[in-house]
């Protein structure tokens, strides 16, 4: 792994980056909301809002900057994919 993600574009790098980790994120915050279901039958409502509405805002910022013109998802790959 270096930083040049195979192109001499650092904005493309980044947004790639930011993709990956915006998906991981989301599903490891919602691998917890399940796992609090299940060691405690049930999960805080608010917890559970709290992470969707963070979900819907982070999810529509990561769609529009990573297929934007100069994000690596312009041509819509599987980036974008990526990150659901």
């Amino acid at each position: 792994y270096d930083t040049t993600c195979g192109c001499n574009v650092d904005e493309k790098c980044s947004r790639a980056v930011f993709g990956i980790v915006l998906g991981a994120m989301m599903t490891l915050s919602s691998v917890a909301i399940v796992a609090l279901k299940l060691a405690t039958t049930k999960a805080p409502f608010l917890a559970e809002v709290g992470v969707a509405a963070i979900s819907v805002i982070m999810y529509g910022f990561g769609v529009a900057f990573i297929t934007s013109q100069k994000g690596p998802g312009a041509p819509l790959g599987n980036l974008y994919y990526f990150t659901w």
